[in-house]
């Protein structure tokens, strides 16, 4: 029987050659890079010459060269039946895995999965018994929006947890931090399908949960909940119910406020999903202080996220650096790997873009109507695919979500459901109350759902057919997350329109730019399907079969670039207008500081298709009301004081 499964793990494995390693990843676009080798200095040699009696210094080798030595090529993982037999996986994480209908990896598990399994040594036979135990390295990982991220930094963390766990003695080894508490949640669900019967559990961060500082373990009301729930305080009954978990995930917030200035001594794997914006300004003071308060000198970090910078990749760096130089020890430290798929900066090619025009405000509202009902004359004119529910409509602020979903609550006739089909979700409303949306929506309850930012990051919406940008993202990596929400996991269909005004047309050419990029890279992709068939580039009727590209080069030409103050200002505060615009039902604005142009730039920016006219009707017959019930109201207390005072008696004579 040995015998047979020695067979049978010999057929599975397959071992690559260096340069089939090259072509696989070269092929699926994907670029490795050992980032601590790079950022080494390069050692110039001396050279003597007898003859001549002078010293040469050698050339330094060239920037291309450097590139080219730092690069990695570990063995691709073609298939997830290959992980017990290469990596030891464990027999029950391997069933977990296939029963959530995994078998051929993404782009991003094919090659993160075998760096974070087997490390750096996959070149030498020898260390082919340590792949099972290894973990020592840093990964950044910069891949698309729905390329499977989650499942490839859960899997080799689960599996390390597993191996090394202390059975006797229960605590919190890994920690994720994620920007939401929706993100929180879904890592959660997706961590316990594959934590099942491992005997690691994951838990998330909530309100009740304390921190205890003799294990460094996290107190969990109730293991086996699900991970969302209300703002309301945990009974005594509910508290009595302690359970330790080993795998954490949380708001930096959220736990930095737990934590205060403790330390975790026992925490071994740190990983940032989402990594550029938790360690942008709004959340990087608390993201690092969870990281600086994750002691152990074992700690492995990864990052991950579609949009990494230079900014955000050189903060990573900067700080590895300080924390190995804080530590006392002669071990190198763990080399930093990026890893990159496809091109930085780029939305998803089988996602289709529209960059409308609309000129004003109420330009906008009437193209999200006719997105929402369709004319066919309109439809058969643009050669277009319709935008069929469910999809996202995202907007800059909460106040303007609020008034946009006022504004479209009744377009949705009572027959096919009504105002039930049309929903807003934004960080105001309580913990209960989000997640009772989310959960509509995921079950098509919701047809249209109407958001910030809050959901541009992370969220896996698979049944989800467009994304409306209302209002432009304040960046061309809002954009690509934005985007994100669509088309997840190849799903083709995936449409996204993004309406921009004359007040845009400053701030839009980045998002113009990534449509543009996207747009290229599915040509590129079209015509490495099908080589050689077809018309050639050069014929006239290859045109005229191939789709007008969304962006057109006069557009792109046309669109003023953005200064790098311009670009810093809008992600900061997004356009300044929208930030002040009432709401629909507002009809004045009495800010005395406010000039002329700002105010009716306010009005301008106003979510509403009422008149001028008709809301300042409705203002006086509002205030009418509210005089009216004041007026009763002193009236009551007049009369009360009169008859304190004795009934009248006349005039005296």
């Amino acid at each position: 029987m040995d015998w047979a499964e020695n067979q049978l793990r010999h057929l599975l494995q397959q071992t690559w050659s260096l340069e089939d390693r090259r072509k696989i990843l070269k092929s699926h676009k994907i670029k490795i890079t050992n980032l601590t080798s790079l950022s080494a200095e390069p050692v110039v040699q001396t050279v003597t010459k007898k003859s001549k009696k002078k010293h040469v210094e050698a050339v330094p080798p060239s920037r291309k060269k450097i590139k080219e030595a730092a690069r990695v090529y570990p063995q691709p993982l073609t298939k997830f039946g290959l992980l017990q037999p290469e990596y030891n996986v464990s027999t029950t994480l391997a069933r977990n895995i296939s029963e959530q209908g995994y078998y051929i990896p993404t782009e991003v598990q094919l090659a993160a999965l075998p760096l974070l399994l087997g490390g750096l040594s996959q070149d030498e036979p020898t260390m082919k018994e340590k792949f099972a135990t290894r973990n020592d390295i840093d990964l950044l990982t910069v891949a698309p929006t729905g390329s499977g991220k989650t499942i490839a930094f859960l899997i080799p963390l689960i599996h390390h947890l597993s191996r090394n766990r202390d059975k006797a003695e229960r605590h919190v080894s890994a920690i994720i931090l994620a920007p939401t508490k929706e993100l929180v949640s879904q890592i959660v669900v997706e961590g316990r399908k594959l934590c099942a019967k491992t005997g690691v559990h994951i838990s998330a961060m909530r309100k009740g949960m304390s921190l205890d500082a003799s294990s460094n373990a996290f107190d969990e009301i109730a293991l086996h909940e699900e991970p969302h729930g209300g703002d309301e305080e945990p009974s005594n009954t509910e508290m009595s119910s302690v359970v330790k978990s080993d795998i954490l995930v949380s708001t930096p917030l959220l736990l930095s406020n737990s934590i205060s200035s403790k330390k975790l001594p026992n925490v071994k794997h740190l990983i940032l999903d989402e990594a550029d914006v938790l360690l942008d300004p709004l959340f990087r003071d608390q993201t690092l202080s969870v990281w600086n308060a994750c002691t152990n000198q074992s700690l492995r970090t990864s990052f991950w996220s579609a949009t990494i910078g230079a900014s955000i990749e050189d903060l990573v760096k900067a700080i590895l650096a300080t924390r190995q130089r804080s530590v006392s020890t002669t071990t190198p430290p763990a080399p930093l790997i990026r890893l990159v798929i496809g091109l930085k900066d780029t939305s998803l090619p089988n996602i289709t873009h529209r960059l409308i025009y609309a000129a004003t405000e109420p330009g906008k509202l009437l193209g999200l109507r006719q997105l929402l009902h369709p004319t066919s004359s309109s439809s058969a004119s643009t050669a277009q695919s319709p935008l069929r529910p469910p999809f996202l409509v995202f907007t800059q602020t909460i106040t303007r979500a609020i008034a946009l979903h006022s504004e479209l609550r009744y377009d949705i006739p009572l027959p096919a459901g009504g105002s039930s089909r049309i929903a807003v979700l934004h960080s105001d409303l309580s913990d209960s109350a989000r997640s009772d949306i989310m959960t509509r929506f995921r079950k098509a309850q919701i047809w249209v759902l109407i958001t910030t930012d809050l959901l541009a990051r992370g969220i896996d919406f698979r049944g989800v057919n467009g994304v409306v940008n209302y209002d432009i993202p304040t960046s061309s990596a809002g954009y690509v997350h934005r985007a994100g929400r669509t088309g997840r996991a190849g799903r083709e269909g995936g449409v996204v329109v993004t309406f921009y005004t004359k007040e845009d047309i400053q701030y839009v050419k980045p998002v113009a730019n990534v449509i543009a990029a996207s747009e290229k890279l599915r040509d590129q992709q079209q015509q490495l399907k099908s080589p050689g068939q077809g018309p050639s580039n050069h014929d006239p009727k290859f045109h005229q079969q191939q789709p007008q590209p969304r962006i057109q080069k006069w557009l792109l030409d046309a669109l003023p670039n953005v200064s790098k103050s311009d670009r810093q200002r809008l992600k900061k505060r997004g356009i300044e207008t929208r930030r002040s615009a009432p709401l629909a039902t507002n009809t004045t604005n009495n800010d005395a500081s406010q000039t002329k142009k700002q105010k009716r730039e306010i009005r301008q920016a106003r979510i509403s298709t009422k008149s001028g006219f008709d809301r300042k009707m409705e203002g006086r017959k509002r205030g009418a009301r509210e005089g009216s019930k004041k007026r009763k109201e002193m009236g009551v207390s007049a009369e009360a004081e009169g008859n304190e005072e004795g009934e009248w008696g006349g005039f005296e004579d």
